[in-house]
């Protein structure tokens, strides 16, 4: 479960995860064309045109990474004095591809620790879906 190859139909899921208005990273994409990217098929399904090349790049991810591993830091003002750095915090905008990942990776992780048993004294024991004997 957790070494497999993705498949379009959770890169879809992933999608409709992925929130719209957010920054786009470095290489200026916003998440939306991600989702988007539709065309109506002649039988009249809606068919993302991106999905098969996004399913491919997601599984080659770790293979070769390039510029999905950049965020742009960007200051921002806290209070103070202005010009005084320690009083900004930074803010690192990554690429909507990357954060399209990281849903995937969320999503495997979150359904193979609810398919194992709970333990007491694992962080498992206060997920929802744990039962309530174990809990208490």
């Amino acid at each position: 479960m957790l070494d497999e190859a993705f498949k379009p139909a959770e890169v879809q899921q992933a999608l409709r995860k992925l929130d719209n208005g957010k920054a786009a990273g470095l290489s200026s994409e916003p998440a939306e064309l991600l989702r988007y990217a539709t065309l109506k098929a002649p039988d009249g399904k809606v068919e993302n045109v991106l999905l098969p090349a996004l399913t491919t790049m997601l599984n080659a991810a770790f293979l070769w990474g390039g510029q999905w591993n950049t965020s742009m830091v960007t200051p921002l003002y806290k209070k103070g004095d202005a010009t005084d750095t320690a009083h900004h915090r930074p803010i690192a905008v990554g690429e909507p591809a990357m954060r399209l990942l990281g849903i995937l990776l969320n999503d495997r992780l979150v359904g193979f620790t609810e398919t194992q048993t709970c333990d007491r004294w694992s962080r498992l024991a206060f997920a929802q879906r744990c039962p309530a004997a174990i809990r208490s």
